[in-house]
């Protein structure tokens, strides 16, 4: 499956129910990350101006609050010569299939920080800023996992997103 294309069957889903609780891999001290607005450009040296072969798919989530409310969203991180960069990329006027538009969301120093961390805490603070900023819920479902595990994906989220059973947002 080509993992910029939306699934339509439930079927296409990856197993979404029955996953471990992962422990998060640490974030090295000072390591700062920065969030971008939708319209900003990053600017980053070896970044170019959206993902590329060389970029890292991370995963696609699905909100479905309605029939004709919905946002699908999918994430990859490039790694430059100085700062890894996520983007968040999701469907266009043009396509309800497919993800066409992409957007760079946040950054971080590479130094000292492996692709899971910077994966991992630059999602983590982009859905954070998102939750604040736009009262944003946990997504419905994962459509497609990629360099982050469902399991992973789901650990970020619990972050976020605390369940009812009385978790504190970290």
């Amino acid at each position: 499956m080509n993992r910029l294309k939306i699934p339509m069957n439930p079927a296409d889903l990856p197993q979404q129910r029955l996953y471990g609780v992962k422990e998060l891999p640490p974030l090295p001290n000072a390591c700062e990350i920065q969030l971008l607005d939708y319209v900003e450009d990053h600017g980053l040296l070896g970044i170019p101006k959206k993902p590329t072969k060389k970029s890292i798919f991370l995963g696609q989530v699905e909100w479905a609050w309605g029939p004709m409310h919905n946002r699908v969203s999918a994430y990859e991180i490039h790694k430059g010569k100085k700062h890894w960069l996520l983007w968040c990329g999701g469907t266009g006027d043009d396509s309800d299939t497919y993800i066409t538009n992409w957007y760079a969301s946040a950054f971080m120093p590479i130094q000292g920080v492996s692709e899971k961390q910077a994966a991992t805490y630059l999602l983590l603070a982009f859905w954070r800023s998102e939750a604040d900023s736009l009262s944003l819920d946990k997504y419905h479902w994962i459509n497609v996992a990629g360099a982050l595990s469902v399991s992973d994906l789901q650990a970020i989220a619990s972050l976020v997103w605390p369940d009812d059973e009385g978790e504190e947002s970290k």
